[in-house]
């Protein structure tokens, strides 16, 4: 049987799978195992005609049937990678970059858990593909200008941070300064896990606080549910701990009397010469007492 076959063959059990077995009786003991069962042979069979779309370079027709797929499955990874990567090929990089703001956003506000590295490094590619056409240098610089006038912190994706880190550190190696990084993190005071749009609202007021305290000149990017990592070029201790106070004391005046609780760590990553922080300050914990 030729491809063409195979995929007309699999895009007719697209339209005859359009859910789980016999939701009405999903309570059934003996519907559980079936319906499992159905919905795994459904994906597998997806990411075959997938593949085989591929192979074809049919990447409009992989758009339609990851978006048909996702109707069934919304929570499978690979369905967001795949229908990513696609909106890619066919040149939709902004549909990409909207479907990749989805993807994480499902995970950290409904699963409540952390986008996979995959998932994370697909924002790279985006961001790189929509650099490869050619465009002349008043184009560039006004592309490059046109967030220029934000304020605060430059808030980013936790790949687009690496790099930013790594060219920070090699400038302030070159020039002999300092730079540390700050890691900020929510808990409960009762040890209980968050309601996932709980802490979701929790984080998104934690960004808004940290953004507008801190520097232009500093980024700040998710590093996991419920935390974020943050990067202070030219500080000393002193003042990069005074600037996660002022973090700490505008965010607890969201939070008055509740179990939410925020704490740092400040760590210098590039010493300057001049400057020798005492060791016991390196890792320290500060926690609201």
């Amino acid at each position: 049987m030729s491809n063409r076959d195979c995929i007309e063959r699999y895009l007719q059990m697209l339209q005859i799978y359009t859910g789980p077995l016999l939701t009405n009786s999903a309570e059934e003991m003996w519907v559980v195992p079936k319906s499992v069962y159905y919905h795994d042979l459904f994906l597998e069979s997806v990411f075959t005609l997938l593949d085989l779309l591929k192979t074809e370079e049919e990447y409009d027709m992989i758009v339609q049937v990851c978006r048909k797929a996702m109707d069934v499955d919304m929570f499978d990874e690979r369905l967001h990678l795949e229908l990513m990567m696609a909106l890619v090929k066919t040149g939709k990089k902004r549909e990409a970059l909207s479907q990749y703001y989805f993807a994480t956003d499902l995970h950290y506000k409904q699963l409540g858990i952390q986008p996979s590295g995959e998932i994370r490094a697909v924002y790279k590619l985006i961001v790189q593909a929509d650099q490869e056409m050619e465009a002349d240098i008043e184009k560039v610089q006004g592309m490059l200008e046109e967030d220029s006038d934000m304020h605060g912190a430059f808030v980013c994706e936790y790949e687009i941070f690496k790099e930013i880190y790594q060219l920070q550190r090699r400038m302030l190696e070159r020039y002999n300064g300092t730079m540390f990084l700050a890691l900020l993190t929510i808990s409960n005071t009762y040890e209980q896990r968050f309601d996932n749009l709980v802490l979701d609202n929790i984080m998104k007021q934690l960004l808004h606080v940290a953004q507008t305290s801190l520097r232009r000149g500093d980024t700040i990017s998710r590093y996991s549910v419920m935390q974020y990592v943050v990067l202070l070029p030219s500080v000393t201790y002193e003042t990069g701990r005074l600037v996660m106070d002022r973090i700490k004391k505008a965010f607890y005046q969201e939070y008055v009397k509740s179990s939410v609780v925020l704490t740092y760590k400040l760590r210098p990553l590039c010493l300057n010469k001049y400057e020798t922080p005492n060791p016991k300050r390196i890792n320290e914990t500060h926690a609201d007492s």
